[in-house]
């Protein structure tokens, strides 16, 4: 099962939470949901980093060190989360901070290298990139991170 399904299928075994993510989306909200070790929490989704509301909450990660999440965007549907995710937590406690593509030193250079050098469709992806805020930039990421591999820089 691929780590987007598991994640699915962990959200699920909470169907008090699936129906509070419901009534939000019903409302207009936005929502992240995070998924600790045998706990899951939902708040409204706005621009803060996910893993600030994970130190917030106090939760405990998981037992590979990370937390899942899901997030959907205001009068979406609870089966279509447009965010499904893992994230790492050290020791200390949520450790990943708010990325924008200025600061992602994960992907900062490739998308220069694709701003520069890529495709016509590279290049609109990094131009998108570099102009999102940080809850649109949180949602092209997980793209990015495949583009990048599917398209390592060369010269």
């Amino acid at each position: 099962m691929s780590f987007y399904g598991q994640v699915v299928k962990d959200f699920n075994n909470y169907p008090a939470l699936v129906a509070e993510v419901a009534e939000l989306l019903a409302e207009g909200d936005y929502v992240c949901v995070l998924l600790g070790d045998g706990v899951a929490v939902a708040t409204t989704w706005d621009d803060s980093d996910i893993s600030a509301v994970a130190k917030k909450l106090e939760l405990d990660p998981r037992e590979d060190g990370s937390f899942g999440y899901l997030c959907w965007t205001a009068g979406g549907r609870v089966e279509k989360p447009v965010v499904v995710g893992n994230l790492a937590v050290t020791a200390q406690g949520a450790s990943v901070e708010p990325h924008s593509a200025s600061t992602d030193e994960e992907l900062h250079d490739w998308l220069v290298w694709a701003d520069e050098y890529g495709t016509s469709f590279l290049h609109a992806i990094a131009e998108a990139a570099f102009l999102s805020d940080l809850k649109h930039y949180r949602l092209l990421r997980p793209v990015l991170l495949n583009l990048k591999r599917m398209y390592p820089e060369s010269s």
